[in-house]
């Protein structure tokens, strides 16, 4: 959930998204780019569900061989009039890999 306030502009975002991601391991480095749909509920005085598109693209560095950090980027297109513009979003990632087996 995104929340924006500004008086009577309150604005509240929900999104759904599911991606397919295609990864690249450099050594100390990880990339990944996916694209996928996406759900996205804005909340204003009525609340209404709109369909989209997002791509999204990220890179990891490695801290060690269970540690990751590093940035998402993410877009997200919205399709038809949804009273509202495109949107992005950038997030910072940190993760811990699991020993299987």
């Amino acid at each position: 959930m995104s929340s924006h306030t500004g008086g009577a502009q309150t604005l509240k975002l929900y999104s759904q998204t599911l991606a397919m991601n295609l990864h690249a391991d450099l050594g100390e480095f990880d990339l990944s780019a996916g694209v996928g749909p996406g759900f996205y509920t804005f909340s204003r005085a009525t609340s209404n569900t709109y369909f989209g598109l997002h791509l999204d693209a990220a890179g990891d560095v490695v801290l060690s061989d269970h540690l990751r950090t590093g940035l998402g980027f993410r877009y997200h297109a919205l399709f038809g009039d949804v009273g509202a513009d495109d949107f992005w979003s950038v997030m910072m990632r940190l993760g811990y890999l699991f020993d299987v087996g």
